[in-house]
């Protein structure tokens, strides 16, 4: 468990998150961001994206760009 694990269970909480490349492509280098989203609750950290986004094994290489309590 990470630190967005508690925060992202409650309800009522909307982000934007970004997905890490965490080994280098003919797109971007390492740490480049390669998907950025927004959602709410668990969405960035769901083991299988709605849109079919490849999920980052390392939680790490997900960050959470803002967010807003309602």
């Amino acid at each position: 468990m990470n630190i967005y694990s508690a925060i992202f269970s409650q309800e009522k909480i909307f982000y934007v998150y970004q997905y890490l490349r965490f080994k280098k492509s003919k797109y971007g280098d390492i740490g480049t961001p390669y998907y950025i989203g927004k959602g709410k609750n668990r969405r960035a950290f769901e083991k299988q994206h709605p849109k079919g986004i490849a999920v980052p094994k390392d939680k790490n290489q997900i960050q959470i760009l803002s967010k807003k309590y309602e």
